[in-house]
């Protein structure tokens, strides 16, 4: 699977080995391209058209485009000179299969650029239609550039930078060197250097320098993956940051100049002032910084309420704009005292845009895409929103006549300027005001994709759990505030078994049902208790504090109401009901969707059906990783396997299960508790899924410290809490029927032996034509009492082999010490059909 891994190592490196500064490289590198070819130009020698209006770029990118490259200039500044003119165009949505969380560029005629993750990098025409794509077969993270002579530059999560044409045909492209076991993902964006080379970082830990015909001229490494796009100041000296913590800067000929140290991932790009004196980048720390630029030597900082993703925008007169996670878009003076603040409800991921008369625009994770003017105050908002996952987390592109988005839905936008001035549209608002109340503490309704609401607006499944949200507002102002855990009271009437945990940062809390809510019933929450504000802060996490206040709500609410159908999951003599998990989202904590929401939107894991007992309606699902794209396929080498166990009312499901682990960087992380809820529909789809996890920071290796250090894990209980959604639907690629000719010759418990030194379970396979390569054998454990399958890391301790003409000979389950077969059954499943099953001996040695 992909994961936005080593991000998670930073803090234990920094605080516990110093690695950082000694694995640092000055030492420039070189490696063979891919291939090469000539650039071709496609200018139309008959056009007696005027000729296009040029830009004042002083890097060698499209003179007549309107935004060529990420942040649109080589200082980052984010700022554009088109004066937003009214006209008479429609807004358009280009829909893609999955997301997007970087920006578009924009060639002269109003072409737009932009990939997604659903492998494909796109350009679309000014009327929001396809002109074409560009198939990839991975994911597409980064912001690519348009050359001088028109070549666009796409960086892609295959591991290489693609240099296409202006028709979409690749004329080369260019790897990463990957050779020290690294994901080669360019997830760092790409910008033109003063020099005519290309600059990229890359997740394999180092910046690149690349010559327009595709050769890597130098590299520099760091000491963790590189999501930051370089900025660059005077003598062509770059800037950008790591996930190792440092902020850097580099000379144009790859040699370190100085870096800084802070508290947090530096994720996002930088932005040098007008006369490239100062650099201003944010941190996961919860930081703006300011260097100067020349010595490095720090300048001040800003703190806002949660980390910063998005990047500086930099206004004619020297203001800062920058939003935050914490929901709010900054206006910071040079001198980094604050101008004005503008709140929304939710996280603020997009790098603002700034145009030629001062306003500024951004997306936000409600799905608005905001305009405000230069004193603070609102223009208009357009909400994008079509489905409860909405973060309009992608940043904005200024077009001759317009801006354009892209966001989490998959969706590009285009407003024109004007439009909602213009135009009686209920997505539009022109309201200056914030829309949320200025003073007191107050609750709201937290939905599965991610929305704060005011009222519980959709009938939740009985077997969802209810997340709500606490804000807390002073003087017009967000104040950071969280629960005071033991001070919390939560009634549910008419009551039903339930739990209820508190989210790391205090500001969420998830009421778990231990058993389904009655169907088509009406029913309250009352919650009320203490917040605390204050405290003491290490980079983004906050110690102590005082009692600030209470809060009190109630909330009402109907659940579902009956389909009338059954759970449409089946197990016949030819095949079993198959299920593709995608599209996952996890915007609760919100750094976690920071760290990885294009990561979480390019997963794919199948779920087969293994057995189901009507009488106490519950089942049991396989769960495996698949393969990457929109028609993935069992990945028969993934270490991503566990069962789901499960009760149902109705076609109302509520699976859960302790053996969700992901393998990262050979460090399995094990779920306390994976649980997925939702409606199962008669055609096998699933909208909105509730997704709901739990994970013990300490017991994680490695990674459980810095879990801490970012404040992701509660103080309290010592858990990350972890609520999203995700899509359902059918999964055609036949893994759920039975292999043609493939049959178990016997299958066999061991009392000892096997790697773990606690016996093996093992099955043998007839004679068959089944290359082993092309299969995922596994054995599934199940505890007949409760009937659940075990978690036995089924990932790590599964062994497959094969024949001599390499054909499925078998497959081995190592068992952990002191493993009892008294009372369980063994089911052996190839791919996602259950092909076997058989109660195991209650005395060692027994043979089934």
């Amino acid at each position: 699977m992909k994961n936005r891994n080593l991000l998670f190592l930073w803090l234990l490196i920094v605080w516990t080995t110093g690695v950082l500064i000694a694995c640092e490289n000055d030492g420039d590198a070189t490696a063979d391209d891919d291939a090469g070819g000539a650039d071709d130009d496609d200018n139309d020698d008959n056009d007696l058209s005027p000729p296009p209006e040029e830009y004042d770029y002083d890097v060698p990118v499209k003179a007549t485009s309107p935004w060529p490259e990420h942040r649109r200039t080589s200082t980052h500044s984010g700022r554009s000179p088109i004066v937003p003119t009214p006209n008479d165009r429609e807004p358009w949505f280009f829909q893609t299969a999955k997301g997007m969380f970087h920006e578009p560029i924009l060639d002269e005629d109003g072409t737009v650029y932009i990939g997604s993750a659903d492998t494909n990098f796109y350009a679309i025409n000014p009327d929001g239609t396809e002109k074409w794509r560009f198939a990839m077969t991975e994911l597409v993270d980064s912001t690519a550039v348009l050359g001088a002579d028109g070549t666009i530059y796409v960086p892609g999560g295959d591991g290489y930078i693609h240099a296409l044409t202006a028709t979409g045909e690749e004329i080369w492209r260019l790897s990463a060197l990957g050779d020290q076991g690294y994901l080669t993902w360019w997830e760092g964006h790409a910008a033109m250097g003063p020099d005519g080379r290309l600059y990229a970082g890359n997740d394999d830990r180092r910046m690149y320098c690349i010559s327009l015909d595709g050769r890597i001229d130098w590299t520099y490494a760091t000491g963790d993956q590189i999501w930051s796009c370089p900025a660059f100041g005077l003598n062509g000296r770059l800037f950008f940051g790591s996930n190792d913590l440092l902020f850097r800067s580099v000379t144009a000929a790859g040699k370190r100049a100085w870096r800084a140290l802070t508290l947090g991932p530096v994720a996002g790009s930088p932005a040098l002032s007008d006369d490239r004196a100062t650099v201003y980048v944010g941190s996961f720390d919860g930081y703006l910084h300011a260097y100067d630029a020349a010595t490095g030597k720090p300048r001040w900082k800003f703190a806002a309420r949660d980390h910063f993703y998005a990047s500086p925008a930099i206004a004619a007169d020297g203001t800062i704009y920058i939003g935050s996670a914490d929901g709010t878009m900054y206006a910071i003076n040079p001198d980094g005292t604050l101008r004005w603040s503008f709140d929304t409800l939710d996280p603020i991921r997009s790098s603002a845009a700034v145009d030629g008369d001062g306003n500024l625009y951004f997306g936000c994770g409600d799905g608005k895409l905001y305009a405000l003017r230069p004193d603070g105050k609102k223009a208009w908002s357009f909400d994008t929103t079509t489905g409860d996952r909405n973060d309009l987390n992608g940043s904005p592109a200024i077009d001759k006549q317009g801006i354009v988005i892209g966001g989490e839905a998959g969706a590009v936008v285009f407003v024109p300027f004007g439009y909602c001035d213009n135009n009686a549209d209920s997505r539009c608002d022109t309201s200056p005001d914030e829309a949320i109340p200025d003073h007191g503490a107050f609750l709201y309704f937290y939905t599965n994709g991610g929305s704060s609401v005011a009222e519980i607006e959709t009938a939740p499944a009985p077997t969802e759990v209810l997340t709500f949200r606490l804000v807390v507002r002073k003087n017009g102002e967000t104040v950071r505030a969280r629960v005071k855990s033991s001070t919390l009271d939560l009634t549910l009437t008419p009551n039903v078994a339930h739990r209820v945990e508190v989210s790391a940062d205090g500001n969420f809390l998830s009421v778990i049902p231990e058993e389904p809510l009655p169907l088509n019933t009406a029913m309250t929450v009352a919650i009320s208790g203490q917040y605390l504000t204050g405290g003491w802060r290490l980079g983004n996490r906050l110690f102590g504090g005082e009692v600030g206040g209470s809060f009190q709500r109630t909330f009402t609410f109907s659940t579902a109401a009956p389909t009338g159908h059954p759970l449409p999951l089946t197990v016949t003599e030819d095949q079993a009901t198959t299920l593709l998990l995608r599209r996952m989202a996890a915007p609760q904590p919100p750094m976690l969707t920071t760290f990885n929401q294009i990561g979480f939107d390019s997963y794919n894991f199948l779920l087969g059906t293994v057995a189901i007992d009507p009488a106490r309606k519950k089942a049991i699902l396989l769960t495996v990783e698949g393969t990457p794209g929109l028609s993935p396929h069992v990945n028969v080498d993934t270490k991503s396997i566990f069962g789901l166990n499960g009760e149902y009312r109705d076609s109302y499901f509520a699976f859960g299960g302790e053996g969700f682990r992901l393998d990262i960087t050979g460090v399995s992380i094990a779920m306390d508790l994976f649980r997925l809820s939702g409606l199962l529909a008669p055609d096998l789809t699933a909208d909105n899924l509730n997704i709901y996890d739990e994970v013990t920071c300490a017991e994680i290796e490695f990674f459980g410290f810095a879990l801490n250090l970012l404040g992701l894990c509660s103080p309290d209980s010592g858990k990350m809490i972890v609520n999203g959604t995700a899509l359902l639907a059918p999964q055609t690629g036949g893994e759920g029927l039975r292999p043609a000719g493939l049959a178990i010759d016997e299958l066999t418990y061991h009392a000892t032996g096997g790697t773990l030194g606690g016996g093996y379970l093992e099955a043998s396979f007839q004679p068959n034509d089944l290359p082993a390569a092309e299969q995922l054998p596994v054995i599934l454990v199940v505890d007949d009492e409760n009937f659940a399958a075990i978690d036995l890391q089924y990932g790590t301790n599964l062994e497959k082999s094969a024949t001599g003409t390499g054909k499925l000979d078998g497959v081995r389950l190592n068992l952990p010490p002191g493993f009892d077969p008294t009372g369980k059954s063994a089911y052996v499943i190839v791919n996602l059909y259950p092909l076997y099953s058989a109660a195991l001996p209650p005395q060692a040695g027994g043979d089934r």
